[in-house]
């Protein structure tokens, strides 16, 4: 389906025209080496200075282990107190149906790490072994595909 052609802007059209008219400006001379230097001072600085996304992988993952763990420690320590708080006054007392389910998320994620312990304590260590190759190699598989589908699909035809 062809799209109408807009109608010309005459502002537009008079502001190209004068800008047009207008001679190119030089950059000054000093642009380059200050870029150049700039780059190199960039490529220079410690890893923990520069965004998170060109940071080493380990400390990727290693901050990501962190973020998730602190998340789950607080969460752990602040839901069932949160919870037994309400509980315990009057004036919460029609909304502890609500805080039940903060209580058990709360407690969620011990349960879940005793779980994990117990089943652990029952499995075989090449068992464990092979189910942990297995997601990595799923996971290799996942982020190598993907990587092969966006360099097909961001090549220049």
């Amino acid at each position: 389906m062809n799209r109408p052609e807009p109608e010309p802007d005459p502002l537009a059209a008079w502001a190209d025209q004068a800008l047009r008219q207008l001679p190119a400006r030089p950059a000054p001379g000093d642009l380059v080496p200050r870029v150049l230097a700039e780059i190199r001072r960039r490529a220079k600085a410690p890893w923990y200075r520069r965004p998170w996304l060109q940071w080493p992988a380990t400390h990727r993952w290693g901050s990501g282990v962190l973020l998730a763990t602190s998340f789950f420690l607080v969460l752990g320590m602040v839901a069932p107190r949160v919870g037994a708080f309400i509980r315990h006054h009057e004036r919460f007392q029609q909304a502890t149906r609500l805080t039940d389910g903060l209580v058990a998320l709360g407690e969620a994620p011990a349960r879940v790490g005793h779980a994990i312990l117990v089943c652990f304590d029952q499995v075989q260590p090449w068992v464990v072994t092979s189910i942990l190759c297995s997601l990595a190699v799923a996971w290799l598989s996942t982020v190598g595909l993907g990587t092969a589908c966006w360099r097909i699909a961001r090549t220049h035809r």
